[in-house]
């Protein structure tokens, strides 16, 4: 059985190491004005979303945080209802801050509400909430949480396969390298 998983673990971090797209190389000044000022205006067209967010089942600690992520970025419903099912399992990474060294994210995963409130959790137990948002002309989703210096803790490009999405840094407010797949389960704890 340990074999089997071994085993398993080996081709989907193959498979991963695979398909994972190269970091593009630095974007050119001209291209991060660009971006910064469509940023900005996509800043101010959104922070109506916070002040209308419904807030009801996100704890007060909390409630300034996901308004900030809703501000971010208009997320649309279908967005939504496809991260809020399920629990999205963390799998192989490639350039975390402790190379190699899998134990560390083993079992974890995140329950990704269509409030836009985070809970990260490993194996049976919830660790800590935040909130994320989702950039559609990007592609990208941001997990923000107050507090924590996890790696995954940031902004990612995504490609998304059905029920994996592919995570990659490089973007404008991550610049690190590192890449990882979240893959949808039903459960917060599988039999692998």
């Amino acid at each position: 059985m340990r074999l089997q998983f071994l085993l398993i673990q080996l081709l989907s971090t193959l498979i991963l190491s695979l398909t994972l797209v190269s970091c593009q190389s630095e974007p050119s000044a001209s291209a991060q004005n660009e971006v910064k000022q469509n940023t900005s205006n996509n800043d101010t067209a959104t922070k109506d979303n916070a002040t209308t967010a419904d807030l009801t089942d996100v704890p007060d600690g909390l409630k300034e945080l996901v308004k900030k992520a809703v501000a971010r970025a208009y997320v649309p419903t279908s967005v939504k209802a496809n991260f809020g099912s399920g629990y999205w399992h963390l799998g192989a990474a490639v350039n975390t801050s402790k190379p190699g060294d899998r134990s560390g994210y083993e079992g974890i995963w995140f329950k990704l509400d269509e409030n836009q409130l985070m809970t990260v959790g490993q194996n049976e137990k919830n660790l800590y909430q935040g909130a994320w948002t989702w950039d559609e002309e990007k592609a990208q989703i941001t997990f923000m949480a107050p507090l924590q210096d996890d790696w995954w803790i940031n902004e990612w490009k995504t490609i998304n396969r059905g029920d994996l999405y592919i995570c990659m840094g490089n973007t404008e407010r991550n610049p690190k390298s590192t890449q990882f797949k979240l893959v949808r389960k039903h459960e917060k704890v599988t039999g692998e």
